[in-house]
């Protein structure tokens, strides 16, 4: 909505679903634009979402959006881990997920590594983008030897609120 509110659009009858359409060619155009602008080559803006940055010192943790979370959500080899604190967790978390809470990283890293390093992929998640504490756990999991790391940078808060499986039940 907000989008559209920018945009200085004024819409009125449309259903939800409607609204995600604009929205979304909003957005579009809006890169398109950006990318004209800029001169980036669509092959160079492929290429720096799937591909690791040349730095080979540094962690390379891919960000996830909620379609690949919900993707890879489905799957059995595939951990997630909650990585607020436990008062958080206990409120409620993606269903499944294992905590590891920021601030307890030392005591609970030892009894789960061996579970993370068989996992095919680990998903890391906080409250939302604006939290750092997935990409601290990633670098500690990094150095245990856990693989394929990722991180689903909106977290719960985007998962909650698109009503998505949930343990234990979310008072509403």
């Amino acid at each position: 909505m907000s989008v559209l509110k920018l945009a200085n659009l004024r819409i009125t009858g449309l259903s939800k679903s409607g609204m995600y359409q604009i929205v979304a060619c909003t957005l579009l155009l809006t890169a398109l634009i950006f990318l004209t602008q800029e001169k980036v080559s669509l092959k160079t803006l492929f290429l720096s979402r799937y591909l690791p940055p040349p730095d080979q010192g540094r962690l390379y943790v891919e960000n996830i959006d909620l379609g690949d979370a919900l993707i890879l959500f489905h799957r059995t080899d595939v951990i997630f881990v909650d990585v607020r604190k436990n008062i958080y967790y206990n409120y409620g978390h993606i269903k499944g997920a294992i905590s590891m809470p920021v601030n307890e990283i030392d005591a609970v890293l030892t009894s789960s590594v061996s579970k993370l390093k068989s996992a095919r992929v680990v998903i890391l998640y906080c409250n939302d983008a604006s939290c750092v504490a997935p990409d601290y756990v990633a670098s500690r999991l990094e150095k245990t030897g856990v693989k394929d790391i990722k991180i689903y940078s909106d977290g719960w808060r985007e998962w909650h609120n698109c009503q998505l499986p949930t343990d234990p039940t979310v008072v509403k």
